[in-house]
């Protein structure tokens, strides 16, 4: 959909696709997780000492963001991704005295309050997602909803008339 890739930046469906701590580096060399990941190439995540090297060299004037752990879960920094997805509605968790949000949704059901999408359990009834991802299903919907109009439902039952 053309108005789906307004609602988010290129990069976010890329960042969302990639298993972070599943497997070790590209590069082979280090054997760390990767937990860096370019805006701009979008195309593999660099582990620390990767990025460092290539913060200076091939990604010079890109931007990164870091990937976190949160409960297995990969998860990224509110302030570095809200100015350009909108993570209001989206259960931030505090880590390190950051506040940092899930991109994939952390599982488990039951409780109250729970995800619109995946009715996993959150803290906070105020919040309506427990992840990125469970944002973006949302938003799509959403976006159908809107295009299609809302559906129209009889206020009742129809009356026949008697037969004579």
């Amino acid at each position: 959909m053309e108005r789906d890739n307004e609602l988010h930046p290129p990069w976010l469906e890329p960042l969302l696709d990639i298993d972070f701590y599943g497997h070790n580096c590209i590069c082979e060399v280090h054997n760390q997780y990767c937990t860096f990941f370019c805006k701009k190439c979008t195309n593999k995540p660099l582990c620390e000492s990767c990025w460092r090297v290539d913060a200076d060299a091939e990604h010079e004037l890109h931007q990164f963001l870091q990937i976190f752990k949160v409960s297995e879960k990969a998860s990224v920094r509110k302030a570095d991704i809200e100015s350009e997805v909108d993570v209001r509605k989206i259960q931030p968790y505090i880590i390190n005295n950051h506040k940092v949000i899930l991109l994939k949704p952390k599982g488990g059901k039951g409780g109250n309050p729970k995800c619109v999408i995946c009715e996993g359990k959150i803290k906070d009834e105020f919040y309506q997602f427990c992840s990125i991802s469970c944002k973006i299903i949302g938003d799509t919907e959403q976006l159908i909803v809107e295009e299609n109009g809302p559906r129209k439902r009889r206020k009742r039952r129809p009356c026949r008339s008697p037969l004579f």
